[in-house]
Order: structure tokens, then C-alpha cells, then sequence
């Protein structure tokens, strides 16, 4: 009976820390989650690219060279933003598709395929643009 008491306790504190890990990972996501989209809607893709690719450094020129593209594709202010599509997928990967739209209805997306590791989220495939049907082709 001993036995099994500490069993169970070794259990539940074991429980506790990966739902506690987990938890922290998806706070952490959650938190960058809204740092790109707020980057993304003030039109600073380039600054929103180089906060989720850690792996990747990226200089001013080519921070402001991705912020031209966006402004030349979508020149008007954002007025919203929303997650069109998220899954998760095998072994800590997940697919997300942002959208970003404009008063006078033009849209912008962004889709991200990630892996979830010990130090954070790795983004594997980062792909923007304005056709909904080539980027919800990648789910």
C-alpha cells in the first residue's frame, strides 16, 4: 500500500510539472502570438518576422525591405486581426493562419508552420500573402 501511495504522489507531481510546462509554453505562445499580430497590424512585418524567427538574423535592410512589401501590398491601416485557422499537429507541431484586414476590406495572411521544443517554439515555414486559398492549401 506504501508502494502505491508514493506511486500515486510521484505521479501527480510529475503531472503537475509537464501541465505546469505545458501551460508556460502556451502562455509563452499566446504572448508572442500577440506581439506579431501587433507588429503586423502598425505594418512592421519585417520587426514581426525577425520576433518569431530566432533562428534567422535579419538586418535593418531586410526588416524594412519586408516592411515595403507589406505596405506596398496592403498600403491602408489595419482595422483587425484574427486567427482563421490553428491546428496541432503530431509531436508539438501546429499550423497557424493569421488574417490582417483593412476598412475597405483587403486582407493580408500569414501562415506559420511550427515545432514546439525544450527552448521554445521553432518556426519551420513562415509564408505570406493575399490569396486565403494558397496559404489554407498548406493545412
Amino acid at each position: 500500500m506504501k508502494k502505491f501511495t508514493a506511486y500515486a504522489a510521484l505521479l501527480a507531481i510529475c503531472t503537475a510539472s509537464v501541465t505546469q510546462a505545458q501551460t508556460n509554453q502556451r502562455t509563452q505562445f499566446n504572448q508572442g502570438l500577440a506581439m506579431f499580430n501587433e507588429l503586423v497590424m502598425q505594418h512592421e512585418l519585417g520587426e514581426a518576422i525577425d520576433l518569431i524567427q530566432i533562428d534567422k538574423a535579419y538586418g535593418e535592410k531586410d526588416i524594412e525591405a519586408l516592411n515595403d512589401v507589406l505596405r506596398k501590398t496592403v498600403p491602408d491601416d489595419f482595422v483587425g486581426s484574427s486567427t482563421v485557422q490553428s491546428a496541432a499537429l503530431k509531436n508539438g507541431f501546429r499550423q497557424e493562419l493569421l488574417a490582417y484586414w483593412t476598412e475597405a476590406g483587403d486582407y493580408f495572411y500569414v501562415y506559420i508552420l511550427m515545432h514546439r521544443r525544450e527552448d521554445g517554439f521553432a518556426v519551420l515555414n513562415l509564408q505570406y500573402g493575399k490569396d486565403v486559398q494558397e496559404l489554407l492549401g498548406l493545412f
